[in-house]
């Protein structure tokens, strides 16, 4: 059996359950302006649906350009407020995953079509071992979620793992709504989060 690293939180939480939640995708209707680094408050409350369990992430903490958000199933998830740089998780169902980024990956924002950023660094996750990450803005697209309607930016980021000797390959779709300044759907680890519901400070 292969020694790809496989760093599947949302697997080890719906194993065998039921089908994903669809999305629905047509054209923007209008294109969208470039759009700046979101902006986060202490109390923003996300809901998403991960096939049949529902996470609740609030932000709990905004220090200058990162952000703190505990989850209902993953923990504590620290994330820059550029989320091209990989993000850490602690407790929850993931235990603890940590990148170490070489450096922050800048240029991704502001979004638009075609903007493309790479990076590298290492993590820590049952082993460890270090990755290249390739983030690029693929489309402007409108998408329907349980929690509405939204225009939003197509982001896929690609982190290739290489583990005593071993690369692994990870790509995640992100799709970012500038209207809310955060994503109303991930396609992560081959398992489809989306928005249901959300508030903001």
């Amino acid at each position: 059996m292969s020694k790809h690293i496989r760093l599947g939180f949302a697997l080890l939480l719906v194993g065998a359950l039921g089908a994903c939640e669809s999305m629905n995708f047509r054209p923007v209707a209008n294109l969208l302006a470039p759009a700046p680094l979101p902006q986060y408050k202490v109390g923003d409350k996300f809901t998403f649906k991960i096939v049949t369990v529902d996470d609740v992430q609030e932000v709990t903490a905004v220090n200058g350009d990162t952000v703190t958000i505990k989850s209902t199933t993953f923990g504590t998830l620290t994330q820059q407020r550029d989320f091209s740089n990989p993000e850490s998780w602690t407790g929850g169902l993931v235990n603890a995953y940590k990148a170490k980024p070489n450096g922050k990956i800048s240029g991704l924002f502001p979004l638009k079509t075609g903007n493309q950023v790479k990076g590298a660094g290492a993590y820590e996750y049952n082993t460890s071992g270090t990755y290249d990450r390739t983030c690029t803005v693929n489309r402007q697209i409108s998408v329907t979620v349980p929690a509405g309607d939204f225009d939003t930016y197509e982001i896929e980021c690609k982190m290739d793992y290489l583990t005593d000797g071993y690369t692994s390959l990870e790509s995640d779709v992100i799709w970012y709504a500038p209207k809310i300044n955060h994503w109303v759907a991930i396609n992560r680890h081959n398992r489809l989060f989306v928005l249901r519901s959300y508030s903001k400070k």
